[in-house]
């Protein structure tokens, strides 16, 4: 078996990752969780038949890959069942709770539809650029998205009652405002890295954040000049919280 460790950068053992013959069949993270893998050919093809981990899940898998179905027995005897497309994108799935749920993909595999185990369809709607444009649930109504030029970033959300959510980027795409349904405005002014150093609430009440190098937050300061303190440890994990009390 070959073994691959990651660890953080005071030397302790993050994550572990051992194979066999080029696959997986264990890994485990630095909470003690181990999850083991049990492989078979098929068809040429090493897949998945076993999981199991430490803190008691276990799984049997089957395949028939002309059909492209799989099977997943869980430890209570459950069976759930997928279906899926030439490009492995799921189209149909049946839950272990006997739920069936059927999704429509287009050319470029966005999800332009879902069934739901009642018979209701929710459908979707994009651009040219796979980005999201209308939603509508299974009463019809939609709720219609608007985008920062290219990107991915929401500048503007239309929902059925009438109401709209707006919200303005700088040119790095950093959110420097935005307009909740109701029409109330909150700025936020970002310093060279990105990151918020203040937030001016609709009342013009203004709130202030301390970063650390690493994207954490060290100190908040409420409308009320009233400061809370953040500490965090060697692992960058948070490991106290002081308030103003």
């Amino acid at each position: 078996n070959q073994g691959r460790f990651i660890h953080h950068r005071n030397g302790d053992s993050k994550r572990s990752f051992f194979y066999t013959d080029g696959v997986m069949i264990r890994h485990s993270n630095a909470l003690g969780l181990t999850c083991e893998y049990r492989w078979e050919t098929i068809d040429g093809q090493p897949h998945v038949v076993e999981h199991q981990t430490s803190d008691g899940e276990h799984f049997h898998f089957r395949y028939d890959r002309e059909a492209r179905t799989t099977w997943v027995t869980d430890v209570l005897g459950r069976e759930l069942e997928i279906h899926y497309n030439k490009d492995h994108r799921v189209t149909s799935s049946r839950d272990y709770s006997g739920d069936h749920y059927v999704i429509e993909i287009d050319d470029t595999g966005n999800m332009t539809g879902l069934t739901l185990p009642d018979g209701n369809q929710l459908t979707f709607e994009y651009d040219e650029f796979a980005r999201l444009l209308k939603e509508t649930d299974p009463l019809g109504r939609s709720i219609r998205y608007q985008y920062h030029h290219l990107t991915t970033l929401i500048t503007q959300v239309d929902y059925p009652d009438g109401s709209t959510w707006k919200a303005r980027y700088d040119a790095k795409g950093n959110l420097v405002a935005e307009i909740d349904a109701l029409g109330h405005k909150t700025e936020y002014l970002n310093g060279e890295d990105g990151l918020p150093h203040t937030i001016v609430d609709p009342t013009l009440k203004s709130k202030y954040l301390w970063w650390n190098t690493l994207a954490q937050v060290q100190r908040f300061q409420d409308c009320s000049g009233k400061s809370t303190h953040y500490r965090y440890d060697e692992r960058l994990h948070l490991v106290a919280v002081t308030d103003a009390l």
